[in-house]
């Protein structure tokens, strides 16, 4: 699986770790996110909440529009005085489709088998999809 992985640097190590075994890219920047993904395909990307100074909501906008079918995780690694905010804006990007998982990992000690999950499930989604056309 090609896996790109939008991440704040700071917390960008656990979800690295997570996806051992991939061939995984990293951007630290929407537009560095941007550029790998006009050269390279990806079977999906990891979107921290904190990406690129909380831009994570500009860059997931700019995926439905110019990738509507990539599957996104989006993820909460670090604590936020905005939590409440972003498990609502998370549940209704999961709602209509723009995003398949979101994981709030926190001090959560099953992190790496989370983000396997969600990725597998995003990819199985995926499969369905295009077997359906």
């Amino acid at each position: 699986m090609h896996i790109l992985v939008a991440q704040d640097p700071a917390v960008m190590s656990p979800v690295l770790e997570a996806c051992a075994g991939h061939q995984v890219d990293e951007a630290t920047t929407v537009s560095q996110a941007k550029d790998l993904l006009a050269h390279n395909v990806y079977d999906a990307i990891i979107v921290g909440v904190h990406f690129d100074e909380s831009r994570a909501m500009e860059l997931i906008a700019w995926l439905r529009q110019e990738r509507p079918n990539m599957p996104i995780v989006m993820v909460r690694l670090k604590h936020s005085d905005f939590e409440e905010t972003f498990r609502r804006t998370a549940r209704a990007l999961k709602k209509v489709g723009s995003i398949c998982s979101y994981l709030e990992l926190e001090g959560d000690k099953a992190w790496r088998e989370k983000i396997q999950k969600a990725l597998r499930k995003c990819v199985d989604l995926e499969i369905s999809l295009s077997d359906a056309h």
